[in-house]
């Protein structure tokens, strides 16, 4: 059985190994760096991430990585609302760990500027949206004094569809990402995607329907309260992860979801 992920990587479950494989330059570079995070991630009582068992590729145009198949997982978008009220406990015990072990750091506009300028350069059908243009101008602007924010671990792309609950009621992460520089903050971010965007169920199978919008309101409650040391930074934060996903737009209603997205960070931030 095979599938392919959101940004083009194709999954195929052999036997009781799930392999992941990428191609070209870029994606195969950042496949081979998600791997890499996933392999060292230290295990906790309640979380995991599955074994990595074998690497092929030098991720110069081709990248593959075996890992541990975790038989039987939901995504946390698939969940009714008392089992993921109880995975959203483990998850929030998770992160508000993470915290605690990271360091309150400066990241200046030199950590940003790269990658706004290869975004800018990327957007793809998006180029000329007016919601993307000004999130990224709202975005420069707020960012070239530099945000206070903490320096620590992170998974770097925990969105609801990449946090996984086993059979066990366990917590699994899987598709580990690179980002400008590690820290929770970009997990909170991502999370947001889902609590205040929905941005797992617009790939769940049709007819499907995201949780009542007030358990996600709630659920977004409490990443306010992981986040209280660097509020400052967070709306930014949480709006240059929307606008990563742009280059990544294959389908118009995906774009039209970011379009919405963006205009509500808009309205509340900016």
């Amino acid at each position: 059985m095979s599938l392919r992920g959101h940004s083009g990587a194709v999954l195929e479950v052999r036997g009781r190994s799930l392999w992941k494989t990428a191609y070209g330059r870029r994606h195969s570079w950042a496949l081979h760096e998600g791997a890499m995070i996933q392999a060292m991630f230290a295990w906790s009582k309640h979380v995991r991430a599955p074994v990595v068992l074998a690497f092929d590729g030098d991720a110069s145009h081709h990248f593959a990585f075996e890992m541990q198949y975790v038989e039987g997982a939901r995504q946390l978008c698939e969940l009714p609302e008392l089992e993921l009220r109880a995975a959203w406990s483990l998850l929030m015990e998770h992160l508000s760990s993470e915290v605690s072990h990271s360091t309150a750091q400066h990241a200046p506009w030199a950590c940003f500027e790269p990658k706004l300028t290869e975004l800018s350069a990327n957007l793809g059908s998006l180029a000329q949206s007016a919601p993307t243009r000004r999130a990224m101008d709202a975005c420069r602007e707020r960012l070239q004094s530099g945000v206070d924010i903490p320096h620590g671990r992170c998974h770097g792309d925990m969105t609801f569809s990449n946090v996984l609950v086993d059979q066990q009621g366990k917590l699994v992460l899987v598709d580990f990402a690179r980002q400008l520089f590690q820290s929770p903050a970009w997990d909170v971010a991502k999370l947001r995607q889902d609590t205040r965007h929905c941005w797992s169920y617009l790939w769940l199978p049709a007819g499907v329907q995201p949780q009542a919008p007030q358990l996600l309101e709630e659920l977004d409650r409490e990443l306010d309260e992981v986040c209280a040391g660097w509020k400052d930074a967070a709306p930014v934060l949480e709006t240059l992860s929307l606008l990563r996903i742009a280059p990544y737009v294959r389908e118009q209603r995906v774009a039209e979801w970011l379009e919405r997205s963006l205009t509500r960070c808009l309205a509340r931030y900016f």
